[in-house]
């Protein structure tokens, strides 16, 4: 059901509340997206079942990492600009990181992993980027000591 707004929403609250335990409703918002009236029990259902099919995906990706690259190189064309274990590397990474935010309902870590994968391939599709990248750095060769902890904050 589509209402156009938070009034018709108000207006007849009674036909809303029937409406919605049959079926999601969407409110239209003027210069916004819109939103979305469900049941808890729709929501954790489609939850759920999200969950479970991205923990069964991620473990068949553990199985068959060849052909999940080959996936992930069909749908973000850029992955063939990754060295072959890099590609190997972001599809395992991509696995773990659906289950992970199917299990708590946020895709956004998701996104921002795709996002930081594509801009590593964009610097290995430039060669001399990637080469300059790559190439040691000056220094006094004294190893840094991995801190120990967490920053103390004030």
């Amino acid at each position: 059901m589509d209402l156009e707004n938070w009034t018709d929403v108000l207006r007849d609250s009674k036909k809303v509340h029937r409406v919605v335990e049959k079926e999601d409703i969407v409110v239209a918002r003027r210069g916004r997206s819109p939103i979305r009236i469900t049941t808890e029990a729709r929501s954790q259902a489609a939850t759920s079942g999200l969950d479970v099919a991205t923990r069964v995906l991620a473990e068949l990706a553990q199985q068959a990492h060849r052909k999940l690259v080959a996936i992930l190189g069909h749908q973000f064309p850029w992955v063939r600009f990754l060295p072959d274990d890099a590609k190997v590397k972001f599809a395992m990474a991509f696995a773990d990181m659906a289950a992970a935010c199917a299990s708590i309902g946020n895709a956004a870590p998701l996104s921002e992993l795709v996002g930081d994968w594509k801009r590593t391939a964009s610097v290995y599709a430039d060669p001399e980027l990637a080469k300059e990248l790559l190439r040691p750095l000056p220094g006094s060769s004294k190893r840094v000591p991995r801190p120990s902890g967490r920053a103390k904050t004030r």
